[in-house]
């Protein structure tokens, strides 16, 4: 597990469990493109009327330099009545415009929002918290780009007025609506119809409604592992000393973790708000990362590494369950984003996000519409090796990865290396005081929580909930532990931090 990240900033660190603001609105379009047919460009399409369909229209839809295919031809490329063709109206066309949720996907950052489409209203919008018991993942597969995924689901942003309908037509069942009030879009989740496979699926959607963003409901998992001999050094080891019991103060922490039990004694008098997203089990074992999380934070000052903001509020949101499949937590990309949502509704300036897992599309949207709502994010940075590639939402630009480091400085041996890490914290033997007596964990779940606690203290000395100001700030004040400046080990360096109303205490250098 990892530690969280504040500030409106969403620490997302289930990488670590070893387990004001802008108001932009961007126009969105149910018919937009995802990032590898976002090109704008001239020209007409594909050919002329072969099989195919490819006729005389823009194919793809990319008429005069509209990114999202947004063009003024025939979107998809279909032509005069060849074989697929569709005739000549404009099959996905959207006018001119209409390329704010490109923008936000990463997929063209430079062009402007036009008039184009009115967006799509859903059919229904669900109170969230009447879906608990439909966006539970039942189990997982791998599908072929080796990414965990929720068996036979995919997710369809910002669908057309008549896209359920279609769908139907072709197979697929619409198992969930949502309206994402704060991040402004809306979703839908669809089961696979029979026999088919996720790939062939989505392929079959793009091509009845070109331009559509359809991806898989990816699921994401804790990251950290259970360590036995553990030191007491990690709020010594970036300076932060002993709070005071209201240090923290007035602050609004979010996290996105597992269920926390409340029954823990240093979590007594904690400032607490728990909402579920997903079913909690009842099982010890499956509330104990949300739980270390919420004790690293907001914990009674009284532990060895405990309660680094015991005045804080935390509103913490539960979006973990047991995979049918293997039994282990996981959390699919459809309730992170509800989650992520009501967080930003209750202007909480700092999140941490506890869990880590492949790229996705529906994932990059919902961070990048809260990071322009002025939440900072910090995640874990992931505990899958220094061999493995970037794990989400860490990896994504607006958010912070944290990094574990030991009672000596040095990386954890089951760490990511990266050039989206932006900083050092510690991780690795961190003692959390449960309800049993004491465990100690290891995780960038838990080096994220440190570096989320750092923003709050920045937020209290006056700081906006600006994330590079913010990176900038506490990048001026970290250790350089590896090549000089960032680099992909220890990002900025070790992170050095103490809010006021803590007093000094510090290792040794």
């Amino acid at each position: 597990m990892s530690a969280p990240r504040a500030a409106v900033l969403l620490v997302l660190s289930l990488a670590g469990l070893g387990f004001a603001l802008s108001q932009a609105r961007w126009p969105v379009s149910s018919k937009l493109v995802t990032a590898a047919h976002a090109d704008s460009g001239n020209g007409n399409g594909n050919g002329n009327g072969n099989a195919g369909g490819n006729g005389n229209g823009n194919a793809g839809g990319n008429g005069n330099g509209n990114a999202g295919g947004n063009g003024n031809g025939n979107a998809g490329g279909n032509g005069n009545g060849n074989a697929g063709g569709n005739g000549n109206g404009n099959a996905g066309g959207n006018g001119n415009g209409n390329n704010g949720l490109h923008r936000a996907l990463g997929q063209d950052k430079t062009a402007g929002d036009g008039p184009g489409d009115v967006d799509a209203v859903p059919d229904k919008t669900y109170e969230l918290a009447k879906v608990v018991d439909s966006v539970v993942p039942d189990h997982g597969e791998r599908n072929r780009a080796g990414r965990r995924v929720v068996a036979r689901q995919l997710v369809v942003i910002e669908p057309g007025a008549d896209f359920a309908g279609k769908a139907s037509a072709l197979g697929f069942a619409v198992l969930e609506r949502r309206a994402l009030g704060s991040l402004e879009f809306s979703v839908m989740r669809l089961q696979l119809p029979a026999g088919m496979s996720g790939a062939d699926g989505q392929q079959l959607l793009r091509s009845q409604f070109p331009g559509l963003v359809v991806d898989y409901n990816d699921l994401y998992e804790p990251q950290g592992t259970l360590s036995l001999p553990a030191p007491d050094y990690p709020r010594r080891q970036i300076g932060w000393g002993t709070p005071s019991p209201d240090c923290g103060a007035g602050q609004r922490i979010g996290l996105i973790d597992t269920p926390i039990d409340r029954r823990l004694p240093a979590l007594a008098g904690a400032h607490i708000r728990q909402r579920n997203f997903a079913p909690a089990s009842p099982d010890a074992a499956d509330t104990a990362h949300g739980t270390a999380i919420a004790a690293l934070l907001v914990g009674r000052p009284d532990g060895s590494s405990s309660g680094l903001l015991p005045g804080a509020s935390l509103l913490a949101t539960q979006v973990f369950s047991p995979a049918a499949s293997r039994g282990d937590l996981v959390a699919d990309a459809m309730v992170f984003a509800a989650a992520l949502d009501w967080l930003t509704q209750q202007d909480v300036h700092v999140v941490n996000l506890s869990l880590a897992g492949h790229d996705n599309l529906l994932m990059r949207l919902a961070v990048t519409r809260a990071a322009a709502r002025g939440v900072v994010m910090v995640a874990a940075a992931g505990n899958e090796g220094p061999d493995a590639g970037p794990v989400y939402p860490a990896a994504y630009p607006a958010v912070l990865a944290v990094a574990a480091v030991d009672a000596r400085r040095k990386p954890d041996p089951a760490g990511n290396r990266g050039d989206y890490v932006a900083f050092a914290a510690p991780g690795v033997q961190i003692w959390v005081p449960p309800i049993d007596g004491g465990r100690f964990y290891s995780g960038s779940s838990f080096s994220a929580a440190f570096v989320t606690a750092a923003i709050v203290s920045e937020l209290m000395a006056g700081l906006s909930a600006d994330r590079v100001q913010l990176e900038k700030k506490l990048a001026a004040a970290a250790i350089d532990l590896g090549r000089v400046g960032r680099d992909p080990v220890f990002g900025w360096g070790l992170l050095q931090a103490r809010p006021h109303c803590a007093t000094a205490n510090a290792l040794a250098p």
